[in-house]
């Protein structure tokens, strides 16, 4: 698969294990390595699909047994009493090469189990206003080097799929080149189409269509159980949706889920993104 072949027409976020005929049915396929049987990812590239790993860029897991060493090594705010408001996780500083290179061998792992690329998960995070707490000028130096950091990748595997999540303010522009896709998380319809619209939402579409156009980037809007919010456009067209649980149980999701998920849907369509409407919970199961 070259870079330029990322014809894909759906794509899943699943952290879970199992479900794997359901997973099969997408195109682009976003997994937990340590979920999933190196099998299974081999038969998905088998049958031209295109499997990613998660992994995570910037916050590092505190319950994961190297998490200290690493942070103290490689962290941000290790001689400091600040803590971020919004993780637990730590906050490795990305300016390191050293953290670069540590990316790069996990990327490398995942590729060798016979992933097609990863979704880089928490780089947008750089972006938080209340990172300039420790340094003024923290915050423009780390959204450089995320960008750089996905530009190291990019050269370590010139011919993988690389997915950035989030970064929609300053990260997505600088690190476009470098990418396949860009995912919006958490993406609210309600928010750019009726009676709730948003201007950064708005301006975020209009940026993101950009970017798709100059650079060949794939758009991913991420929804999160939609039924949980109000102001989307309402259809008039029942569609039969499906939901595959992590414990093997299939279910109808209910009649009020088919008119707001079919109008997300509708909405990436006519944008040329693609769309994926996820349980609040990604380990839960699969919308289908």
């Amino acid at each position: 698969m070259t870079r330029s072949d990322r014809s894909w027409n759906s794509f899943v976020l699943y952290y879970g294990s199992g479900l794997e005929s359901v997973l099969a049915a997408f195109d682009l396929i976003i997994l937990e390595a340590r979920h999933q049987k190196p099998e299974f990812i081999r038969q998905l590239c088998d049958s031209d699909k295109t499997p990613i790993a998660y992994i995570s860029g910037f916050e590092y897991r505190r319950s994961r047994p190297d998490a200290e060493r690493l942070w103290k090594r490689y962290g941000l705010g290790v001689n400091s009493t600040w803590k971020p408001s919004w993780t637990d996780n730590y906050l490795m500083d990305l300016r390191r090469r050293e953290w670069q290179e540590i990316l790069a061998d996990k990327m490398q792992r995942v590729m060798d189990i016979g992933y097609r690329g990863v979704f880089l998960d928490t780089l947008g995070v750089c972006q938080m206003p209340e990172l300039s707490q420790l340094s003024p000028h923290l915050l423009d130096e780390l959204v450089l080097a995320a960008a750089e950091t996905i530009g190291f990748l990019r050269s370590c595997f010139p011919e993988a799929v690389i997915v950035q999540n989030c970064g929609l303010n300053q990260l997505k522009t600088m690190a476009a080149p470098y990418l396949d896709a860009i995912c919006w998380e958490s993406f609210r319809l309600g928010l750019v189409e009726g009676t709730a619209t948003d201007a950064w939402s708005i301006k975020q579409v209009r940026e993101l269509q950009q970017l798709s156009a100059e650079h060949g980037v794939k758009v991913l809007l991420l929804a999160e159980d939609s039924r949980k919010h109000e102001h989307l456009p309402l259809v008039n067209e029942p569609q039969q949706h499906t939901f595959y649980s992590s414990c093997g149980q299939l279910r109808q999701a209910s009649d009020e889920y088919f008119p707001l998920r079919a109008a997300q849907e509708r909405f990436a369509r006519d944008h040329n993104f693609l769309h994926y409407e996820a349980p609040r919970h990604y380990m839960a199961g699969i919308y289908k």
